[in-house]
């Protein structure tokens, strides 16, 4: 495949997904976003991480905030992407603290907030394969500041996602990295 194709093809499925996801109701999308804390939740606290990222969701995304609400119960030092010019850092953040309108109206924590070096990413996506293949939004920033994190140290990225964003095969450009693992409200999985 010519890297057009895989554009075009990454392109086709986006917008599926997108349809399937933004098909589900708000109270579905509320009661998955619950399933996903619970399935994610024994991974995250039994391995002895210490800091996770997640996101300020946006549209239909998965809802990230049960799971941030119960690491910051038990202590794990959290973070939320902050987006500058087209690279993103992840700073510190807790459940109630202030955030501020960054590019494209995301909601981040403010520039003065520390930066984190996570032990775990969760990052939103539009569709995933069971092999780890992730299709955002299309910009490759997620792509972009996983790379940059790992060369800092090894760092763990697992969706979050609803199960109708799966998709048979994500098609892969060289900067594209797997993920670790998905959780959908069906479950965990871990890829090797």
């Amino acid at each position: 495949m010519t890297d057009h194709s895989i554009a075009a093809s990454k392109a086709a499925l986006r917008i599926a997904a997108l349809s399937r996801r933004n098909g589900l109701s708000s109270e579905a999308r509320g009661v998955f976003s619950h399933r996903i804390a619970e399935n994610v939740m024994p991974f995250l606290t039994g391995n002895g991480f210490r800091s996770v990222s997640a996101y300020w969701p946006i549209r239909s995304e998965t809802d990230p905030l049960p799971i941030l609400e119960m690491l910051a119960e038990r202590g794990i030092v959290l973070a939320l992407p902050r987006l500058k010019a087209g690279a993103i850092t992840f700073r510190a953040w807790r459940p109630g603290e202030p955030l501020e309108t960054g590019e494209f109206g995301l909601s981040e924590p403010p520039a003065a907030s520390p930066i984190i070096f996570p032990d775990i990413v969760l990052a939103p996506l539009v569709a995933f394969d069971q092999s780890g293949g992730r299709i955002g939004y299309g910009k490759g920033y997620y792509d972009a500041a996983l790379t940059t994190l790992c060369q800092e140290r090894p760092v763990i990225a697992i969706g979050l996602a609803f199960s109708v964003q799966e998709t048979g095969q994500v098609p892969m450009e060289a900067h594209d990295r797997r993920l670790d693992g998905v959780a959908t409200e069906n479950g965990l999985a871990l890829f090797q």
